[in-house]
């Protein structure tokens, strides 16, 4: 029997997603198209087996902001796609050339396509502003819908995508492969290793960046020290604000607060394994697949409520706690809640265990292949 021919658009390589796309390629004859093979603000260097793709040609316009934002154009897109000869597309987004030549050739070409969107209504932007018309033709004319989760469903239904034709794809990572607590020493050795045994370890990994939030996260705990002396913050990552937050940190005299570098994944799950909380404090966040991987640690997690995965990972009182994106106060009321009682403390990471085993790339590839099932 003949597979199915399915072209994914993707934005980057990104080692965060092979598995998803391994799986997907169980049931069709899949072909990804990277757009390029890297931002600057990444440092994946990872690529993947399992499936078809092809990094395009590609060459960029940069925009510097809350966040850097890469417009890759890829002159080739039509052409590969000619090649290729699709029975349906599936694009990542909307905001690249690539994204927007796929929508036209499949209105040309009569081809169904699929809008997989993780975007949500907190993310304010000029681009956002400017391309508002083109995202409305775009989600009008499309066949069929992947959200990453509920605040990505609420968004695309703002813009006009019918209910009904909208699946959840949850933003998944393969947790397992890497992080699997099981695998790794236990905490209070760990602890001792790293020199923060009788500590209360709260943890930031990702992009020092400004829409990160990190900044809140310093702030809160100065004011959370006050009360907590057992406290240390631990950070780790890289990104264009790094030095702001440590004259923010070296201003507040948190002495103990820890900055490290970034040396991937795998080199920091000592810290995630050390960790007595997991904070992301995100002015504005798409989902945040770190906070899988906290859960998969078995980590408490405090989330912004502008972050996508708030909505669908975090229960609050049970596995962690969303605060108010932007109030350092209720960034300090959750953490002073979450680190008060230790038995609750454990409680909440073994709940956190427990949940993310529901958000795997097995799952969210058959939700996918769901979607493309209906429409072929």
């Amino acid at each position: 029997m003949t597979k199915t021919k399915v072209v994914i658009i993707h934005n980057i390589v990104s080692p965060h997603v092979s598995t998803l796309f391994k799986e997907i390629a169980k049931r069709v004859d899949l072909t990804v198209l990277y757009c390029a093979e890297r931002e600057s603000n990444r440092s994946w260097s990872e690529f993947p087996s399992g499936f078809k793709y092809k990094v395009l040609k590609n060459f960029s316009i940069k925009f510097q902001g809350k966040d850097l934002f890469t417009y890759f154009i890829n002159l080739t897109i039509f052409k590969e796609l000619n090649q290729i000869k699709p029975d349906l597309i599936i694009i990542a987004g909307w905001d690249l050339f690539a994204y927007q030549m796929a929508f036209l050739y499949c209105k040309f070409k009569k081809i169904k396509i699929i809008l997989w969107s993780g975007s949500t209504k907190f993310e304010p932007s000029w681009r956002r502003n400017l391309s508002l018309p083109l995202v409305r033709l775009i989600v009008k004319n499309s066949d069929s819908f992947l959200a990453y989760g509920k605040r990505a469903r609420e968004y695309l239904e703002t813009l006009g995508a019918p209910e009904n034709k909208i699946t959840i794809a949850y933003n998944v990572t393969d947790v397992w492969k890497n992080f699997n607590p099981d695998n790794l020493q236990a905490k209070s050795e760990i602890k001792k290793k790293l020199d923060l045994a009788d500590e209360r370890v709260i943890f930031y990994y990702g992009q020092l960046i400004e829409r990160k939030g990190v900044d809140l996260l310093i702030k809160a705990f100065k004011l959370l020290r006050e009360k907590h002396k057992k406290v240390k913050l631990v950070i780790v990552g890289s990104g264009n604000y790094k030095e702001r937050l440590l004259k923010l940190s070296e201003h507040d005299r948190s002495d103990d607060t820890v900055f490290l570098p970034d040396l991937g994944d795998r080199s920091t799950s000592e810290y995630f394994r050390a960790a007595d909380l997991f904070v992301l404090p995100s002015k504005e966040e798409v989902w945040g697949l770190v906070v899988n991987m906290a859960m998969a640690y078995g980590l408490p997690v405090i989330v912004s409520s502008a972050a996508g995965s708030s909505a669908d990972l975090v229960k609050n009182g049970k596995n962690g706690y969303v605060f108010k994106t932007g109030s350092v106060k209720d960034l300090v009321s959750k953490i002073t809640l979450a680190i008060s009682d230790k038995q609750k403390l454990m409680e909440m990471g073994e709940s956190s265990l427990k949940t993310i085993q529901d958000f795997t790339p097995q799952k969210t590839a058959a939700a996918i292949l769901s979607s493309i099932a209906s429409l072929v």
